[in-house]
């Protein structure tokens, strides 16, 4: 092909992909090595890292290094843990952090980026936004609670829009583990059916616990809500019940009953109030 239509495919690639290409790409698409090194040399070509390009005058952006930490570890890794959860628009401490996740990590670590080994990275758990791999929504919250304080993790879900990707999260992972299954053994002393059915239970609890969150449109005490941060009144307050028939969890509000102490009381003798 002439030179003017190879760096047009070549501007193509680029922009859809944050400016930049890999040396692969370049191959399957009709470039040559000599080509390429041509390129390289005119300084219409930038390495990012080995066998990835950016476009001469491409903008920097966090996205493009991101998708460039990908393309160096090959086609299994996505973004994970902080990373992802940026992506995912979660609240939280999330900016600049290059951070990954691959099945493979022979070495080929890029340089500014914080990168995980992981055996199970299937389909299920993983797609595509913003046009870079990365973990889904109930993956990152799991991989976000191993590497940040409880505190960031709360922050992360701590208005309606989070509940609600921490609810669809959690009957997520749910359907996942009902796919799971366990072994039609014997399962008296059979440790994987004790794991299976706590972790069935704290998922239960966990959901029963986010839908009272997201019923309760206030702040009070314990309970925080980013998008309600007016506390309750005290003496009209209410709790929340939450039952779990056929799978489905029903909601009733309660008024809180003082029966001890009423609020700006003390049991202490004199004390302040």
């Amino acid at each position: 092909m002439i030179p003017a239509v190879m760096d047009t495919l070549l501007a193509q690639l680029a922009s859809a992909q944050y400016g930049l290409v890999t040396r692969s790409q370049l191959l399957a698409a009709g470039f040559t090595d000599k080509m390429i090194e041509t390129r390289l040399a005119r300084g219409w070509l930038e390495v990012v890292h080995p066998g990835v390009y950016r476009v001469a005058g491409a903008p920097r952006s966090w996205h493009q290094d991101m998708l460039g930490a990908l393309f160096h570890v090959g086609d299994a890794a996505v973004a994970s843990h902080r990373a992802a959860a940026r992506l995912w628009g979660l609240d939280g401490p999330f900016d600049g952090l290059v951070e990954l996740s691959a099945s493979l990590l022979s070495g080929a670590r890029p340089h500014g980026a914080l990168a995980h080994r992981s055996t199970d990275l299937i389909p299920p758990y993983t797609t595509v936004r913003f046009g870079i791999p990365v973990t889904k929504p109930a993956r990152t919250l799991l991989d976000l609670g191993a590497v940040v304080p409880r505190h960031v993790l709360d922050r992360a879900v701590d208005d309606a829009a989070g509940l609600e990707r921490a609810r669809t999260a959690l009957e997520d992972l749910g359907h996942r583990l009902d796919e799971t299954g366990i072994p039609d053994t014997d399962l008296a002393f059979n440790l994987t059916w004790h794991d299976w059915i706590n972790l069935k239970n704290l998922i239960l609890v966990s959901r029963a616990i986010t839908a009272a969150a997201i019923a309760r449109e206030n702040s009070c005490g314990a309970h925080y809500r980013a998008d309600f941060p007016n506390e309750a009144v005290a003496e009209s307050s209410e709790y929340v019940s939450v039952v779990s028939r056929d799978g489905r969890f029903g909601l009733a509000r309660h008024p809180v009953q003082f029966t001890r102490v009423r609020p700006g009381e003390s049991l202490i003798k004199n004390a302040a109030a």
